[in-house]
């Protein structure tokens, strides 16, 4: 009888002990899907990145507009230039 009660209690220990201390993973994983819990740091850290990015992407629209500008002011002195050269091979 003893050594069905230890088989019993072993089995039941070889069952349940990774239920136990695999269920706070799953839980975590389950709040983590369903957007119930967030990790505020990394979150806060999310949102800084966000905030960096904005800001770069402002800078590189400046820098943009620049170049676009620098190009048109080349285009039209290139013209010019053509323009002028060929006045002075009509001549």
């Amino acid at each position: 009888m003893e050594v069905v009660w230890s088989i019993g209690i072993i089995m039941m220990i070889i069952v349940a002990l990774p239920c136990l201390l695999v269920r706070p993973l799953f839980l975590a994983i389950a709040d983590r899907i369903a957007g119930k819990k967030g990790n505020a740091k990394e979150i806060e850290e999310l949102k800084t990145k966000v905030h960096l990015l904005e800001s770069e992407m402002r800078a590189m629209r400046v820098q943009v507009i620049g170049l676009e500008s620098n190009q048109e002011f080349s285009t039209k002195l290139l013209e010019d230039l053509k323009a002028k050269s060929e006045d002075t091979e009509k001549v």
